[in-house]
């Protein structure tokens, strides 16, 4: 891999993806449960075209290995921060991250967002914020479960033993009636019309109205988009016990 001296949103994009990966692997982990990418509202005229940049780093970290090791990876954030003493590739006693030998089921990458929010600390034209990470020690593995999908909702669900982690994502429409229609159709799909067990928190577009405030937490965003760059209305997020929580996957592909 190759340096550019071109450092613009790619390479901050990049620097902050490893930088995210090396906290990862540091405390073991093998698999994240899903990503959100904060894009600051200064940058509107270039945000949604960053989101598809962001969304593509996301899906490469994420391929299948192909078994080609000559290549060598430099890390950008040893290359900033650490010039002395670069480290190239991933360090001795680090664990895999993807680590595809423990999991089982979809090779879809986690499911990927990009939110554009007003500011980002110390002017930071990105920001990555993963949802969980799971520790693939466990030996029953992750089971990563093919994405479902409704009319303007979808559905990801990873589960590693009994834990379920479960993201509802409704799009965006002029309609708001429309928004309030799909995200009701997926919380009925998931079984939590009423009972949101586990539920952890949501990334709502500021437009989104009749949504009902629980006890997790609420980011207001001024866009969303999704990995293929759909407008998506709200992002919720749950964590919970398979057998409190609708598994909507019953076979994996």
């Amino acid at each position: 891999m190759e340096l550019s001296e071109d450092k613009g949103f790619a390479f901050d994009a990049v620097l902050g993806l490893q930088h995210l990966w090396r906290i990862g692997t540091e405390v073991g982990v093998g698999w994240w449960g899903s990503v959100v990418v904060f894009l600051p509202r200064a940058n509107f005229d270039f945000n949604e075209e960053n989101a598809r940049i962001a969304a593509r780093a996301w899906k490469c970290v994420h391929a299948p290995p192909d078994g080609d090791e000559d290549e060598e990876d430099i890390d950008l954030w040893d290359h900033k921060h650490d010039s002395v003493n670069q480290t190239h590739g991933a360090r001795k006693g680090e664990s895999a991250l993807p680590d595809w030998n423990a999991v089982a089921g979809s090779k879809e990458p986690p499911p990927f967002f990009a939110a554009e929010i007003e500011d980002l600390p110390r002017g930071a034209a990105v920001e990555w914020c993963v949802s969980a990470g799971f520790t693939t020690s466990d030996s029953a593995g992750v089971v990563v479960h093919a994405t479902v999908s409704g009319k303007g909702w979808s559905i990801y669900q990873t589960s590693i033993a009994n834990q379920m982690h479960t993201i509802l994502s409704f799009y965006w429409s002029e309609d708001g009636a429309e928004m309030d229609e799909a995200l009701a159709d997926g919380r009925q799909v998931l079984g939590l019309q009423g009972r949101d067990m586990g539920w952890i928190g949501a990334y709502l577009d500021k437009e989104v109205k009749n949504f009902e405030s629980q006890d997790g937490w609420v980011i207001p965003c001024n866009r969303i988009w999704d990995g293929r760059r759909r407008r998506v209305a709200g992002v919720l997020v749950w964590e919970g016990v398979v057998n409190e929580m609708k598994l909507c996957i019953l076979s994996t592909v």
